[in-house]
């Protein structure tokens, strides 16, 4: 199985923005990332590559259909969308024990 098709992306991304109904906050990034990641951490013939692309697809899909208070979206999603596949990884790495405390 390749990555998730858009119609799945749309469909886990709305579950999502479902329990952002009070408006995005910056902290709501980090549970964003972590319920993608959970989602495709159930499909078992994926292989990881895919499953970070699919977790990163579902991520920007929130991003795009979530505005944001502070700023103009124009300028806060393309930030936000290039921290993703980071703070992926920094996560698949803390959970493997890659990093460590110096």
């Amino acid at each position: 199985m390749a990555q998730f098709t858009v119609a799945q992306i749309e469909e886990h991304g709305k579950k999502i923005l479902e329990q952002f109904d009070d408006g995005w906050q910056w902290t709501d990034l980090g549970a964003v990332i972590a319920e993608g990641m959970k989602i495709v951490e159930t499909v078992g013939d994926m292989s990881n590559a895919e499953k970070k692309e699919s977790a990163v697809a579902i991520a920007n899909y929130v991003i795009d259909n979530t505005d944001v208070p502070w700023l103009p979206d124009s300028l806060v999603d393309p930030i936000l969308k290039k921290a993703v596949p980071w703070i992926i990884e920094l996560v698949i790495d803390a959970s493997k024990g890659k990093i460590v405390n110096a």
